[in-house]
């Protein structure tokens, strides 16, 4: 029998600031069931989201996220045929066999030796950020330094140059319009006229990339005959990356300078090797993003339900991540759980995040930065956390510190 399930967004009693209550119900009460204003089965216990993310021949990736072509026909149009028909394949919505040579390329363009060879320019980024606010006691570490720390690394990777990064970062936080069922027609349209001139500008710079290649994604793209994936690869890490990526940066330093916690900054402060497990165990007490839906290739039996082909599936990575049965006192903060690798928020089989080394290194960056160059950080007082309403990512407004 259909029922409301705790989890979802909307449901009776589900906050967005604090959604764990609702998990932990969800999995005690009913771990996988049909919500019908979802119209999808929720799963929130950890062995079956695992088993839904590592098993991609019965849940395929194909409705992982909405795509520009599932907006209205006005939208389309504004859009164009062009923005549609793109050759790019997203990785992030391919199955079996696609999926593989798309991975190995992400793989080998976002490699571990790359992201290593990128830390001293995070960190010279980190150190200029603060340079801009330090004397003034007081700044929001989202807009003025886990922001752009995220966005301003995706564009040196990517190769994206200076004097297009402000008009781009703005058509990023458009075209999220275009992958929302909830937004407003009005809203979609202006966001597709945006998404129209950032492709125009994507396919310029591509062409500029093979007249005279640089150190970065884009050029590697068209030096290796892969030229037409330069779009997808944009969209997917100034789209996704972006923000994953800053989510986790500001969610981390946020739960490291809550009181309960801020012996850890101390800690940073004098040794950032400590970093990693805090970022660690961050990702798994508070996943920057909620999980992504996939669909039942045929009939399936899961955590005790039966679920028909032709289902969407969401596998909520947040609640497994705080599965009791996995994580004792999972809703403590505890660095260097023996299991801590064990968490989803990056993924698990064939979908694991392809940029996870540098979201990683991003934030472990950060806080080796901050906690130096700010060693008297504190919250702001009277501080309230509140997170983006966003059907996707899970990530603070705002936090706001003093020093």
């Amino acid at each position: 029998m259909s029922t409301r399930s705790p989890a979802a967004p909307r449901s009776p009693g589900f906050s967005r600031e604090d959604p764990y209550p609702a998990y932990r119900e969800a999995r005690s009460r009913c771990p996988v069931v049909h919500d019908p204003e979802l119209n999808a089965y929720v799963v929130t216990r950890y062995a079956d989201v695992a088993e839904v993310l590592a098993d991609p021949a019965s849940y395929s990736s194909l409705l992982a996220v909405p795509m520009y072509v599932d907006n209205p026909p006005s939208v389309r149009e504004a859009l164009g045929a062009d923005v549609l028909e793109d050759p790019g394949t997203y990785m992030v919505v391919a199955d079996p066999p696609e999926h593989r040579p798309l991975k190995s390329l992400g793989s080998a363009l976002i490699s571990r030796e790359r992201v290593e060879g990128l830390r001293p320019v995070i960190a010279a980024r980190a150190r200029r950020l603060v340079d801009a606010f330090e004397a003034d006691g007081r700044a929001d570490l989202v807009s003025a330094f886990a922001d752009p720390l995220a966005y301003g690394t995706l564009c040196d990777l990517l190769g994206v140059p200076e004097e297009s990064r402000a008009r781009t970062r703005r058509r990023v936080d458009l075209a999220l319009h275009l992958i929302d069922p909830g937004a407003p027609e009005e809203t979609k349209l202006q966001a597709a006229a945006a998404v129209r001139q950032w492709y125009a500008e994507v396919r310029t710079l591509v062409a500029a990339k093979a007249e005279q290649p640089g150190d970065d994604l884009l050029s590697d793209l068209v030096l290796t005959g892969h030229a037409s994936q330069a779009w997808a690869y944009v969209q997917s890490l100034l789209g996704a990356g972006l923000y994953t990526t800053r989510h986790l940066i500001a969610g981390v330093v946020h739960t490291v300078l809550e009181p309960e916690h801020r012996s850890h900054w101390g800690e940073l402060a004098a040794d950032p090797a400590h970093a990693p497990k805090l970022v660690e165990e961050h990702l798994r007490r508070d996943a920057p993003h909620r999980g992504l839906s996939r669909l039942t290739t045929h009939a399936v039996q899961l955590g005790g339900a039966t679920i028909p082909a032709g289902s969407t599936v969401l596998p909520l990575v947040g609640s497994a991540n705080r599965d009791e049965a996995v994580f004792p006192d999972p809703d403590t903060f505890v660095p260097g759980r023996s299991n801590i690798r064990k968490h989803l928020a990056l993924g698990r089989g064939i979908h694991v995040c392809v940029g996870a080394h540098l979201a990683r290194a991003e934030a472990d960056v950060a806080l080796g930065v901050l906690s130096s160059r700010l060693p008297n950080a504190q919250l702001e007082r009277g501080f309230t956390p509140r997170y983006v309403p966003s059907p996707y990512f899970r990530g603070l407004l705002e936090l706001p510190i003093t020093w």
